[in-house]
């Protein structure tokens, strides 16, 4: 389970991805559907006592995409996040990246114990 400064900063995060996207701001959605999902994966890391040198939200998505012993849809869903625009700011691949990081943060929310993040 996520502590509560966690749960409330993963909120807070995903409310900013949810207004940026509404409002047709895709890269500061794309930026804080990010941020959500660090959020998450440091607290899960950090429960599983596992060191993360780099603390941004790139390195540690890195590092938990290729932990052993995850679901795939972690490795999935991460890879999405960490996919990088084109020239004209488009991802390469039609997908939501809020959704993304939510599916993430559901998934290490129940591999934690519980917390679940609705749309």
């Amino acid at each position: 389970m996520f502590s509560q400064v966690t749960t409330q900063k993963i909120q807070e995060e995903l409310h900013l991805a949810g207004e940026a996207s509404s409002a047709g701001n895709k890269g500061k959605a794309r930026v804080c559907a990010r941020r959500a999902a660090g959020v998450a994966v440091r607290e899960y890391l950090a429960k599983r006592q596992i060191s993360y040198p780099d603390p941004s939200s790139i390195a540690v998505l890195t590092l938990i995409r290729d932990l052993p012993g995850l679901p795939d849809s972690i490795k999935i869903n991460v890879d999405n996040l960490l996919l990088r625009v084109n020239p004209d700011y488009q991802l390469p691949v039609d997908v939501d990246l809020v959704d993304q990081a939510r599916q993430l943060i559901n998934t290490l929310g129940n591999l934690l114990g519980g917390n679940q993040f609705d749309s």
